[in-house]
């Protein structure tokens, strides 16, 4: 998967503070539950503390974890074009410089006009010269994009966390249509490719368990993919 990551201030200190962040009032389950239900949390109170749930335990800074905050931040301001100043707002009082690459990633993944408007005001003091960078670039077609490893699938997954898209809940279920029989089969696929189709199946179905609207989608599909799915939700 190609990188999104910001690939601008790597040696820049944004704020003159510490880039930990964290601020404890937001590190409880309240407030994880309203980032795992992002989509459905379409307020300005709740995009006010996006950034600071997202700082708890430092995981905003942890590498393995950007693609995935990128996309729920991009697809969260892609559904909610009235919601990108709210987040600003967050990002800009979490004083880190992790959240300020996130948000910027995030615009450019968004790719609306309103985003796109909201990178040419260069928040952050962002250098004209990188905003017309990323302005140039195309980001990634996530309902196009080969899903070659578990990183790609963290990163479609935070996009539905953000956006609530059912296409990203089709995406991840033809790959395990696709390979339902290499998937159950003994025979060698590679370690990779295994690790990857378990990774799918095992997140398919712990986030169709915690989301009606995902086990929804899969009760549509007239499959017996689908049912061996549904039968392992039950089981949870």
């Amino acid at each position: 998967m190609k990188s999104i990551l910001a690939f601008f201030f790597l040696a820049t200190v944004l704020f003159p503070v510490s880039s930990f962040g964290e601020d404890s009032q937001y590190c409880t389950q309240e407030y994880f539950k309203k980032i795992s239900t992002l989509y459905q949390n379409r307020n300005p109170e709740t995009a006010k503390i996006i950034f600071q749930v997202l700082c708890c335990g430092d995981q905003i800074s942890k590498e393995s974890k950007r693609g995935q905050f990128t996309a729920l931040v991009g697809g969260y301001m892609q559904e909610n074009p009235s919601l990108i100043d709210h987040l600003f707002t967050s990002a800009s009082s979490v004083k880190n410089t992790d959240a300020a690459k996130i948000y910027l990633d995030g615009l450019w993944l968004c790719s609306t006009n309103e985003c796109r408007n909201k990178l040419k005001e260069r928040p952050f003091q962002l250098p004209a010269e990188d905003v017309n960078n990323l302005l140039a670039e195309s980001p990634p077609d996530l309902f196009s994009m080969p899903i070659n490893d578990p990183a790609t699938l963290d990163f479609l997954w935070g996009f539905f966390f953000g956006a609530g898209d059912t296409k990203i809940v089709d995406r991840v279920y033809q790959l395990l249509a696709d390979n339902w029989k290499d998937l159950n089969s003994s025979d060698p696929i590679g370690a990779n490719r295994r690790m990857l189709l378990a990774a799918a199946r095992w997140s398919l179905v712990s986030i169709a368990s915690q989301h009606e609207f995902v086990k929804d989608q899969l009760e549509k599909k007239n499959s017996t993919v689908a049912q061996a799915l549904l039968k392992e939700i039950e089981m949870k």
